[in-house]
């Protein structure tokens, strides 16, 4: 069935390096992105090619290929295989991870995609803002951490939106052990003292950062 182990343990090889530098842990970004961006180091260059992006294709392709030319048989289906295990096993390891090991904030589970966050002028000098926030404590102790908003991608003298979230300084959670919770925050933000602000809006995948004591993780 092997045709060429060389082949077979470079492709495994190159497989757990695709996995290592896709894994979205400790922060939402993929961890190859994260290091980047702590090295202060453009994730685009050319006006917009990807770096990591690029990197893990190339990977991707040279593992594939050098699987399928490992194998005498069956080797779309063992290719195919590979392809799923690059693509879930990121995300598969990190819930595994959270789930047995982690502690602290970092056994803390947040759904982005669920969470969002409306603003509302209540009158002429009163913005309020209400989120809904997803989280999940895998660990067996009680959990406490601040939140803070982030907007993530916004465009050059565009007003804040999420940051605003931050008027009255962070938002202290705690969650018990095991606990799965839904988090409401509001707000009230005196827009008079503001140059330019948001009348109102909504967003979706909030970005926040967890902080207890010296560990965060932006997500």
């Amino acid at each position: 069935m092997i045709e060429n182990k060389k082949y077979l343990y470079w492709s495994i090889a190159i497989l757990l390096v695709i996995i290592i530098l896709n894994l979205p842990f400790p922060h939402a970004l993929p961890l190859a992105e994260a290091i980047l961006v702590n090295l202060n180091i453009p994730l685009r260059f050319l006006g917009g090619f990807h770096y990591v992006g690029i990197f893990s294709l190339i990977l991707v392709i040279v593992s594939l290929f050098l699987l399928s030319n490992s194998l005498k048989e069956y080797k779309g289906r063992f290719v195919l295989i590979g392809f799923v295990v690059m693509m879930g096993g990121p995300i598969f390891l990190v819930s595994i991870f959270q789930q047995t090991v982690a502690t602290g904030i970092y056994a803390v589970s947040y759904d982005r995609q669920a969470s969002n966050c409306n603003f509302t002028m209540i009158d002429d000098e009163t913005l309020v803002g209400s989120c809904k926030l997803p989280f999940v404590n895998y660990s067996r102790k009680p959990v406490e951490f601040t939140v803070e908003f982030y907007d993530r991608f916004r465009f050059e003298n565009a007003p804040p939106m999420l940051t605003l979230m931050n008027h009255h300084g962070l938002h202290e959670i705690t969650l018990s052990g095991k606990q799965r919770k839904t988090v409401y925050l509001e707000t009230e933000i005196d827009i008079s003292t503001l140059e330019n602000h948001i009348w109102g809006g909504t967003a979706n995948g909030v970005n926040i950062i967890l902080k207890s004591g010296k560990s965060r993780r932006e997500l």
